[in-house]
């Protein structure tokens, strides 16, 4: 069951860690990394993401991102 937050403050950037499942290590895989690049693309195309910096380990990801203005 997904977990949801609500952003209250919008103009600082926010720190997200995601991890899969039992910690399987999928992103060591260049097809499931690919399917996680293109996904990250598409949001800072468009829906407004903006990721200041990101890594992506074997088994989570980490991210400092905010939203741009008016999006």
């Amino acid at each position: 069951m997904p977990i949801r937050f609500k952003v209250h403050d919008e103009t600082y950037p926010h720190f997200i860690t995601s991890t899969i499942v039992h910690w399987i290590p999928i992103f060591s895989r260049d097809d499931y990394l690919s399917v996680m690049a293109a996904s990250l693309t598409h949001c800072i195309s468009n829906r407004g993401l903006l990721v200041h910096v990101f890594v992506i380990m074997p088994h989570h990801i980490h991210l400092l991102c905010s939203q741009v203005d008016g999006t």
